[in-house]
């Protein structure tokens, strides 16, 4: 099977493209990857072209031997739907979780996004709790950050507000979102994001993104436009309130 022509390349497309017309993913903002089923793999093995061997920057012996469809560094989600041999690509990992090769895409020099070891150890930490979630997705949605500069950085504070806006909110947060505070490390960042996504679907981290797992395109892309519709419902409602106290402080004068 052509390789552009397989259902999980076209969700992957589609999300992408849907994340950028929301505003989602601007410029090169945010990434995307999917680990991909082992017959999706058959199908488009005749359509593969492994190269050269490369040493990741983490060990995931729990993916050993899997294949990975990632969006590539420095691009934009604007241009997947045109030019996806260039914008991203698949990798093997081999026998150790060690090392990955590029078997598809990443054409004219291009490399998987530099986010690859979190994608992966989210992956990892999804396939243990049972390999459902198959799809992590990496986005910067207007609203939900803009929250975060405003509501109390806790889980359980973030949560509610959220969910008490909208009942769709709360069918795709059932466990709640987590949150990683603003100037943590790249190190601690990962290792908190991998934490918490043991628990969490959602992780957003203050004044950056959002980072949230599924199990397949279609859901992933529910869960992020409930969540950010609820954020944007809050913040306007923020706005009002302001605009209503400013009012009454003017009508006293």
């Amino acid at each position: 099977m052509n390789f552009l022509y397989a259902d999980f390349v076209n969700g992957f497309i589609r999300l992408a493209n849907d994340g950028w017309e929301h505003n989602w993913n601007e410029r090169h903002g945010g990434n995307l990857s999917y680990r991909v089923k082992a017959g999706e793999v058959e199908n488009v093995r005749e359509e593969l072209q492994p190269e050269e061997w490369e040493a990741l920057a983490v060990c995931v012996p729990e993916l050993a031997e899997e294949f990975i469809l990632v969006s590539c560094e420095g691009i934009s989600f604007r241009d997947i739907m045109d030019a996806p041999r260039e914008t991203i690509c698949m990798i093997e990992l081999d026998k150790e979780g060690k090392r990955y090769r590029i078997v598809w895409g990443a054409e004219n020099g291009m490399e998987p996004t530099l986010s690859l070891p979190i994608h992966l150890l989210c992956h990892k930490e999804r396939k243990n709790m049972g390999g459902d979630a198959r799809v992590v997705y990496h986005a910067h949605p207007s609203n939900l950050i803009t929250l975060t500069y405003y509501l109390p950085l806790k889980n359980e504070k973030f949560s509610e507000e959220l969910t008490k806006i909208s009942a769709e909110c709360e069918k795709v947060i059932q466990k709640g979102v987590a949150i990683i505070p603003w100037k943590v490390t790249g190190k601690e960042n990962s290792s908190l994001t991998t934490e918490y996504i043991r628990d969490h679907d959602v992780v957003i981290w203050a004044h950056h993104g959002v980072i949230m797992t599924g199990n397949d395109f279609s859901s992933v892309f529910g869960a992020m436009h409930a969540l950010e519709k609820a954020a944007e419902i809050l913040v306007k409602l923020l706005i009002l309130e302001t605009g209503k106290k400013e009012m009454d402080l003017g009508n006293e004068i």
